[in-house]
């Protein structure tokens, strides 16, 4: 139990950051919002209570928001140590504490399965076209595919790719890379 919450505690970064993207989302597209918890320990750790997305548009936007929203900032917060281990630097406290935060927010990147049964049902209730049925049905396999990721560490593969794929990407083109190569 102690070891259940130490590691919740240590992710909590990522609840919040995941919880965060919902209701922005929620904001940006005028979903009606009626309770936030940032964190607590337990299950689920984090959420956002909404209105049902008024469109099919809406509802991909607020479930899949966390992706992209903690992918970016995963990457942003692990941008300084990341560069530092790919060009052999020494790490100092900050380094690891950075590396940490960015991992842990990159980590909590990928929807839940609340998050993809939400974005389907607004997609099932709104009235939208062909090309926004194209669109959903692909995103909304894509959430299922992503959450039942987690379970097999896919999450976090996703996030060590998340926080280590610009500034490799920007030393290779440099000619600065000093690891893994």
């Amino acid at each position: 139990m102690i070891v259940h919450r130490l590691i919740q505690l240590a992710l909590a970064p990522g609840i919040v950051a995941h919880e965060f993207a919902h209701w922005l989302a929620c904001a940006l597209t005028g979903t009606r919002v009626h309770e936030v918890c940032w964190f607590r320990f337990g299950d689920p750790a984090g959420y956002v209570v909404h209105d049902r997305a008024a469109s099919a548009t809406a509802g991909v936007l607020i479930g899949f928001a966390p992706t992209l929203v903690n992918a970016l900032l995963g990457a942003f917060v692990a941008y300084r140590p990341a560069t530092r281990l790919l060009t052999g630097a020494g790490w100092d406290w900050g380094d690891w504490a950075l590396a940490w935060l960015g991992f842990s927010v990159a980590l909590r990147a990928f929807p839940s399965r609340a998050d993809a049964k939400a974005m389907w049902d607004a997609a099932r209730s709104a009235r939208f076209g062909l090309f926004k049925a194209i669109f959903v049905a692909p995103l909304w396999l894509l959430v299922q595919l992503l959450s039942l990721g987690a379970k097999l560490w896919l999450d976090a593969a996703f996030a060590l790719v998340v926080c280590l794929a610009a500034p490799a990407l920007k030393l290779a083109s440099e000619g600065r890379l000093k690891w893994p190569f």
